[in-house]
């Protein structure tokens, strides 16, 4: 394999929320003029050996989080000679997906799927509805090979469990990344899959990610070693990142040190790779060091890996029974290996059926709480109205009992329409699109349960 067929990657989620982030012109300043190649941050003491200055020179590049243009108009100017192809994504109502791409190799093409299922309106905190979370999709040649990068920031969890984490959220928007995925595969591509996933391996969105086909290049890199999370949390911090690649809420990081608990540092930033198309040679976790009198680069570390394409001769009479299942072909199986494979299948799907239908209760009970609060609000205006109609002229009333008036029935008119609209706009929206996901979950487990039993009468 020659030099051209080496590929070195870099996911980053920069933390650049405009006007919230902490220092967050300073950070992308920072980010930008060490991805140019100059130096301008120091190792943490117990890293200090960790990351090699000449780690950072990359190929392609995926930000997550790049929210304001004179972050992105910065990065691009300062690294226009040694990245001169770039590529900001644009979606959502308020600053877009934040999703970017920057390549020293041409941009083929570019394509951006937002997902349909991405949070609440209502969340105003939240913000993820607001951006429009989305799939930025860049095609490559390398080698002669093409290449296809999806580059995404999923839904956060913004607790452990409960409707805060938004479970479903994240899951949905992980089935439809791997529809996508499939359908690049299925078109020849040797597919990535970056970003910041806010998954943890083991979840069912992680699993579902993985089910399109791909595999973890953290994992490929140790010889396919599986994270032992409850090991991992019982490690020192820097064991953590060396040994568990926890490029999030570890203590480590300055942005996290006093709001985070050692044990809770994790990995939720991944590069995940065709392994029928790429060997991985390495990957570990970077951007760890600290910018003087700033901090951290971001509230997140960055994970990089190095690929190296396969000969295409090698791997063009590949399959997977990963594909021929999910699309419903009902080909024989052949051993016992790919029945379990059926029955994991069958144990992913079925998880992901009972989380939307989980959620969807919820939302039963979230929409008959939004359609009392619009009831309510209504029937109180329209008493207000009787009320200083029966009491004849306004003017006989004291003014400030008026105004009070005049005031409260414009805010529950304001309610009554708030909550009209998004029960009658959003709510059936995201029912519907629910209900999708649904069939469609529904249609593969009939698949896989037909395979499985014509199997057992082989």
């Amino acid at each position: 394999m020659g030099k051209e067929n080496k590929l070195k990657l870099l996911t980053f989620n920069t933390w650049g929320l405009k006007y919230l982030s902490t220092y967050r012109k300073e950070r992308l300043t920072a980010i930008a003029d060490t991805l140019a190649g100059e130096k301008v941050a120091t190792p943490i003491p117990e890293l200090e050996d960790f990351v090699k200055d000449e780690d950072y020179n990359f190929d392609i590049i995926a930000l997550q989080e790049i929210w304001s243009e004179d972050d992105w108009n910065y990065i691009t100017k300062k690294c226009k000679t040694k990245y001169p192809y770039s590529r900001l994504f644009y979606s959502g109502i308020v600053s877009g997906p934040g999703l970017a791409i920057l390549s020293k190799i041409p941009i083929q093409s570019t394509n951006l799927y937002r997902f349909p299922i991405n949070g609440l309106p209502t969340a105003i905190t939240r913000g993820d509805w607001f951006v429009g979370k989305s799939v930025a999709i860049t095609t490559f040649e390398v080698a002669g090979q093409q290449i296809a990068v999806f580059n995404s920031h999923m839904h956060a969890p913004y607790a452990l469990s409960g409707s805060q984490n938004y479970k479903a959220h994240r899951s949905v928007q992980a089935w439809d990344f791997n529809h996508l995925v499939q359908l690049y595969k299925k078109a020849g591509y040797a597919t990535i899959l970056v970003g910041d996933l806010n998954s943890r391996p083991g979840s069912l969105p992680y699993s579902l990610l993985i089910d399109s086909g791909l595999s973890d290049s953290w994992e490929l890199s140790r010889n396919n070693k599986k994270d032992d999370l409850v090991a991992i949390s019982k490690m020192t911090p820097a064991e953590q990142i060396i040994e568990g690649c926890t490029t999030c809420d570890t203590i480590l990081n300055t942005w996290r040190t006093d709001i985070c608990e050692p044990d809770e540092a994790q990995r939720l930033d991944y590069a995940l790779v065709d392994s029928d198309k790429f060997d991985v040679l390495d990957g570990h976790a970077i951007f760890t060091d600290i910018i003087p009198h700033i901090g951290s680069f971001s509230d997140h570390f960055a994970y990089t890996c190095t690929l190296v394409l396969k000969d295409p001769s090698s791997t063009a009479n590949s399959s997977n029974i990963e594909d021929s299942v999910v699309v419903g072909n009902s080909s024989l199986i052949d051993n016992e290996n790919d029945k379990i494979k059926i029955e994991q299948r069958v144990a992913i799907y079925t998880e992901l059926l009972e989380t939307i239908q989980d959620y969807v209760k919820t939302c039963n009970t979230r929409d008959t709480i939004r359609q009392s609060i619009a009831a309510v609000s209504f029937l109180t205006f329209f008493f207000l109205i009787i009320l200083y109609l029966s009491k004849g002229d306004p003017q006989n009333l004291s003014n400030y009992k008026f105004v009070t008036g005049i005031l409260i029935g414009v805010l529950l008119t304001l309610t009554f329409v708030f909550f009209s609209l998004i029960g009658l706009a959003f709510g059936r929206s995201e029912r519907r699109a629910f209900k999708e996901v649904e069939n469609e979950v529904t249609d593969i487990l009939t698949s896989l349960n037909t395979n499985n039993k014509t199997y057992g009468s082989l």
